[in-house]
């Protein structure tokens, strides 16, 4: 019987490996090791104050009558939602674009199917975005409040004795936990797809030198492995020297009515459309590392829908459709993710964009014969990859009076922290119906 391949992709969000003709790589001997982890280019890291959500979890009733059993933060408060939060509202902590903690998202209406009986998967690639990090850059907010000739009242109260307490670029512990648990989550989907016996070739597994990369892709394979991991995977770690920002926010006429309430509530300080957007970027940042924010309250669901719908528009521009690079910086993982499927070993210079040729003409560290590919990255390439995979149900048309509910693209269902995505590679005996409405039967192929 005639057997058909079939490639199902799972989008439970997205990221990709970044990826550079000149990425250097690191210096070793055949004698040395060949997958290093320790090899420098961490890039900007400092830790954070630990939280003490025990004592500051301002979601938390200290009096009255309680109407129901107390919830402890799983393990993040997000009782705290918007200041004019209605039911029906969607949740302000699934509107922080690629801020936003991991959430399971709607998948813009395409639901899934359980695979066919006539079919089974033999291989699959999974991307993975890094989880919850600190801020990369500093914060001005910080510094205009160490200035305490002002008086701030109000929802502005907590200000007196708040204190910037981030850290820069590692890992939140909620980070460790997400890539920890996706590690878990893809052991129960496809553990069969892993050759367990002792004596089996390690599988290649890819990630980036700075340390929020390096430490996600070792907490996911301890996830999907155990602490043992060394033992069944290679580590691939790229040497990463270009730091990949989130493109500038877009002001809009809606940040003067912020600026508006909040500075009614100030005397002797003046908080301009900067410090609003970095009081709503400090809402997910303290969230993701304290477990809870005062700064999440301040603002309306509007404004929060506003939050996401201009970072989102921005990526768009930057990294999308939108922009005229959109396409071309995704080209050289498409071309890779080509060669893993097809098993092909040879390096076709015609159509060479942005891979690592040092490492790509080597099947040491680019094999293509797994069942199992894990590659670990930042989030902007993943939709610079989604535009070159030609995914036009993103494209969209972003306008000053827009809004999220007239557009195709939400950044924070793309690639929130921890965000994955799954492309199964499915291998049928048969022909699978395109209708998969009505019951499978003998006659269409069960």
């Amino acid at each position: 019987m005639q057997k058909l391949l079939l490639l199902a992709t799972s989008i439970t969000t997205i990221s990709a490996l970044p990826i550079g003709i000149d990425t250097p790589v690191a210096n070793v001997t055949l004698s040395e090791d060949l997958f290093p982890t320790d090899i420098g280019f961490l890039g900007k890291t400092a830790t954070a104050d630990a939280p003490f959500l025990a004592e500051t979890n301002g979601a938390a009733i200290t009096y009255g009558v309680p109407t129901s059993s107390y919830t402890l933060p799983q393990p993040i408060e997000t009782a705290i939602q918007a200041r004019d939060h209605r039911n029906g509202d969607q949740n302000i902590y699934e509107l922080f674009g690629s801020l936003s903690p991991y959430y399971v998202s709607d998948g813009w209406g395409v639901y899934d199917y359980g695979l066919p009986k006539q079919c089974s998967i033999n291989q699959v690639h999974v991307l993975s975005r890094h989880g919850s990090r600190y801020p990369t850059s500093p914060n001005s907010l910080s510094k205009l409040l160490s200035h305490k000739n002002y008086t701030v009242t109000g929802e502005l109260e907590f200000l007196n004795d708040w204190k910037y307490s981030e850290g820069v670029g590692v890992l939140t512990k909620l980070g460790n936990q997400q890539l920890f648990d996706k590690g878990v989550r893809t052991f129960f989907r496809y553990g069969q797809l892993q050759d367990w016996n002792e004596d089996a070739m390690k599988i290649v597994a890819r990630t980036t030198s700075q340390e929020r990369m390096t430490f996600s892709a070792e907490y996911f394979l301890a996830g999907f492995y155990g602490l043992d991991w060394h033992d069944k995977a290679n580590l691939e770690i790229i040497i990463e020297e270009k730091v990949l920002t989130i493109p500038s926010y877009l002001t809009r006429i809606v940040l003067l009515m912020e600026r508006h309430r909040l500075n009614s509530q100030a005397e002797g300080i003046v908080f301009d459309a900067k410090s609003v957007k970095e009081m709503q970027d400090l809402c997910a940042y303290e969230t993701n590392n304290n477990g809870f924010s005062h700064f999440c309250g301040l603002f309306t669901q509007q404004e929060w829908e506003d939050y996401e719908y201009y970072n989102s528009w921005t990526w768009y521009n930057s990294n999308m459709f939108g922009s005229p690079n959109g396409r071309a910086i995704g080209v050289g993982w498409v071309e890779e993710f080509k060669q893993r499927l097809t098993g092909s070993s040879k390096f076709n210079w015609e159509t060479l964009a942005l891979q690592n040729t040092t490492l790509d003409t080597n099947p040491t560290y680019f094999p293509v014969d797994q069942k199992l590919y894990f590659d670990f990255s930042h989030d902007s390439v993943i939709t610079n990859i989604f535009t070159a995979l030609g995914m036009e149900q993103f494209k969209t048309n972003f306008t000053v009076d827009g809004s999220l509910r007239e557009t195709n693209f939400q950044l924070s269902k793309v690639v929130p922290f921890a965000s994955q995505t799954y492309f199964e590679i499915i291998e049928c005996d048969g022909e699978v119906s395109a209708n998969r409405t009505e019951p499978e039967t003998s006659s269409n192929s069960t």
